[in-house]
């Protein structure tokens, strides 16, 4: 059965892990365990286990519907560091990758995520524009008051 998020909510005490166990909160060992709860809940299915630990029958179905693997969201994250304006050598860093090419044929690139650079440029560029103009204005004066006292 297919929940909302808001019926997944739960309150879990500050140190739960992430990843951790539905119940607890506790820590999973097991990665593969982790990875199967994270995408059964990312997709609103509830993790259902039998006494061993195996996914029970239902969970194992829906698990099998979800055509996701870890690299898409890897690659997600990625595009969103990008789109929100972080340095390619930076999203590099996060993604380990050893070159900036890799980094740039794995990241989607899309028309928003230009859009965001660009203004982000363009804010930096007219706060760092209006530094240098106030800079140079009161160079301007104070040189302006230098000549004025010569004269007198």
């Amino acid at each position: 059965m297919r929940k909302t998020a808001a019926e997944n909510k739960k309150a879990y005490r500050p140190d739960a892990y992430v990843f951790g166990d539905d119940e607890t909160g506790e820590q999973i060992t097991s990665i593969r365990t982790a990875w199967q709860n994270c995408r059964l809940k990312a997709f609103g299915f509830k993790v259902t286990r039998d006494d061993n630990g195996k996914l029970t029958p239902e969970s194992r179905a829906h698990l099998k519907a979800i055509n996701i693997r870890f690299h898409d969201w890897r690659r997600t994250a990625g595009s969103r560091f990008m789109s929100g304006g972080m340095s390619p050598h930076y999203v590099q860093r996060f993604l380990d990758h050893a070159n900036l090419s890799t980094t740039s044929r794995y990241l989607k690139i899309d028309q928003q995520g230009m859009h965001n650079a660009l203004k982000a440029f363009e804010r930096a560029r007219g706060e760092h524009t209006q530094a240098d103009t106030q800079s140079a204005g009161a160079e301007t004066r104070s040189g302006m008051n230098d000549a004025q006292k010569l004269l007198q």
